[in-house]
């Protein structure tokens, strides 16, 4: 890291417009580092795809826990007030349901943002289009914000599921 340190300060050449004109090792400083964003990139996109996929596994997991095996756990079980659980019920069905309709509202984002990049490398290539290219990376960008709220929604009523799940077998054990 020293390295790149030192080599970001090396002074380069700079031509009559004051352009800098990039060494060798410029070049291969600027590499690493897109190498390095690229590869953040995947372990982010990683972190999201593991994220949809421990809330479902969770929620799902937490509905059948409560719905199996309460009846085990709770001793006189039809003589209690079971509006905890239900609550309970909804909220880990309702993050079930919010992180699947995420994978939509995404998979909607990736298409809209594909067609603007399409859009875009026409435009640059001289080639006659019928469209803005802005416009699909807007309408992208407002189903990205929305798979964004989803997550959040998602994961609230995931958290939302087991307090009351715990608060649930707390009061009644």
């Amino acid at each position: 890291m020293e390295e790149d340190t030192k080599k970001e300060n090396s002074e380069s050449a700079i031509d009559d417009n004051d352009v800098k004109i990039l060494t060798k090792e410029d070049n291969d400083y600027i590499q690493r580092k897109k190498d390095c964003i690229a590869d953040l990139l995947k372990d982010e996109n990683y972190a999201i795809e593991k994220f949809d996929s421990l809330i479902i596994s969770l929620s799902s997991g937490g509905l059948v826990f409560s719905i199996g095996f309460i009846k085990d756990v709770i001793k006189d079980f039809h003589k209690i007030d079971l509006l905890w659980l239900k609550v309970c019920w909804i909220c880990f069905g309702l993050s079930l349901i919010l992180n699947l309709i995420s994978h939509v509202t995404s998979f909607y984002s990736n298409r809209f943002e594909k067609k603007a990049l399409k859009l875009a490398i026409k435009k640059r290539q001289s080639k006659i289009i019928k469209q803005d290219p802005k416009q699909p990376e807007r309408i992208s960008d407002i189903f990205n914000s929305g798979t964004m709220a989803l997550n959040g929604l998602s994961l609230l009523s995931f958290l939302t599921a087991v307090v009351t799940l715990v608060y649930f077998i707390y009061s009644n054990v």
